[in-house]
């Protein structure tokens, strides 16, 4: 997931990181693709507790930090959002402004860069898992249902998201009522050669 941020992000510069691999053959996707996309990069893996609450504050951590390594998007023009923008940096927003973030975000970024928005979930499924071992599922799932539905499905200000989990994702539960989902399991193979060892680097080893 970081290699693909460092790729659309529009505030990196993955040249460097990039040249004389695969992808430098291909200038017509570099120059439409490459660092020039808004990237909402976001990891789960750290959100647990022992209780709802213990886990809910560290969501809003997660969030948190992300709103004060992009403190810059206050200076665009989305007044009534910025109102949330500062909440949810200062960790004082509330549980619903919590479950409508990131699509608060993406239409934050798009106003600010004039593009829609690459989202990066990674580990999206962590919080579910880790509620269901201590017994508050439920709680958890309305939250991130909620965060999941509004950000992905009818959200203008997305170009594309990309999520990793463990999970494999169920559409009765956290995706219900979101479409078009292109699903990559472990077995699946059209992506090995790009994520991961093929079998020749395998044979190689």
């Amino acid at each position: 997931m970081s290699m693909l941020a460092n790729f659309f992000d529009i505030q990196s510069d993955g040249r460097a990181l990039f040249e004389g691999l695969k992808i430098s053959e291909y200038p017509e996707i570099c120059e439409k693709w490459e660092n020039q996309y808004p990237v909402l990069f976001l990891t789960f893996k750290d959100v647990e507790g022992n209780t709802f609450s213990s886990a809910f504050d560290v969501l809003q951590v997660v969030i948190a930090q992300f709103c004060i390594q992009h403190a810059y998007l206050l200076d665009g023009e989305l007044v009534d959002e910025h109102y949330v923008f500062r909440r949810l940096q200062n960790r004082t927003a509330s549980m619903v402004e919590v479950r409508y973030s990131i699509q608060i975000l993406t239409k934050i970024m798009e106003q600010y860069y004039g593009k829609t928005v690459i989202l990066l979930l990674d580990e999206y499924d962590v919080p579910l898992a880790k509620a269901s071992n201590y017994g508050y599922y439920n709680e958890m799932l309305e939250v991130l249902r909620t965060m999941m539905s509004t950000s992905l499905k009818d959200n203008s200000s997305l170009e594309f998201a990309i999520l990793t989990g463990c999970l494999r994702i169920s559409k009765e539960s956290i995706f219900t009522g979101t479409n078009n989902f292109v699903l990559d399991t472990i077995t699946t193979t059209g992506f090995n050669e790009y994520f991961g060892f093929t079998q020749a680097d395998v044979d190689q080893l």
